[in-house]
């Protein structure tokens, strides 16, 4: 599942005590660490989102539900080694999708003029042609770019090195991405696509069942 919450940036003064307090002392130093207000506003509301979706969904208090960070740097719910998650962020919305069994990578992006010299360098020339020759190269940019990322946030790898020999088909005949290279994505399943409100989101998967997309807003699970 995937729950995605769109924010104006800001956080009353109940809302930000409420979700500080459910904060773990490693989160909190995290969180004081962090100067810039606006990715102060990102991180209460996704640790927010990730404890109340996560008390409902393992039948937890949503005190007990406490992340930790594993040795590849994915998030973990401690005591809880079967349950995936995956965080993203972009401009005025927080991203999360829960996997209960095996991993889970997801990346939601703003759709903005396709950045070409990024392309050009890094992505591969069958990639490159496809975003050149698309009516809305922007879309296909990034379609390609948060498929890139899901899939790295799935292995744990990084961005850099993902970016190095991982690259992504879209020309089957069902419209969906498959992942060509070294690794060839055979256990993996990849979703992307346009939220409907100017955002491109992608998840990678070992699950082959579609994800089902949760759209809220922070007074569900915060004090106005």
């Amino acid at each position: 599942a995937i729950f995605l919450c769109r924010h104006d940036g800001r956080l009353g003064r109940d809302s930000t005590r409420y979700a500080r307090g459910l904060l773990g002392p490693d989160e909190l130093s995290r969180y004081e660490r962090t100067g810039h207000a606006g990715k102060k506003v990102q991180y209460l509301l996704s640790r927010a989102l990730i404890k109340t979706v996560g008390s409902r969904l393992l039948g937890r208090p949503t005190a007990e539900i406490s992340l930790s960070g594993g040795v590849d740097g994915r998030p973990r719910i401690r005591g809880e080694a079967q349950a995936a998650i995956s965080i993203s962020y972009s401009t005025g919305v927080v991203a999360a999708a829960f996997g209960m069994e095996g991993e889970t990578g997801l990346d939601i992006e703003k759709i903005r003029e396709a950045p070409l010299g990024v392309a050009k360098r890094y992505f591969s020339p069958a990639e490159l042609a496809a975003i050149t020759a698309a009516e809305d190269p922007a879309a296909v940019f990034y379609r390609l770019w948060t498929l890139k990322e899901s899939f790295a946030k799935y292995t744990g790898a990084g961005i850099f090195k993902t970016l190095r020999w991982a690259w992504f088909d879209l020309s089957g005949p069902d419209g969906k991405a498959r992942l060509i290279g070294e690794h060839g994505g055979g256990d993996i399943f990849f979703y992307s696509g346009m939220t409907g409100d100017g955002f491109m989101l992608a998840l990678a998967s070992s699950k082959p069942d579609a994800p089902v997309l949760y759209r809220c807003e922070p007074e569900i699970f915060l004090p106005a």
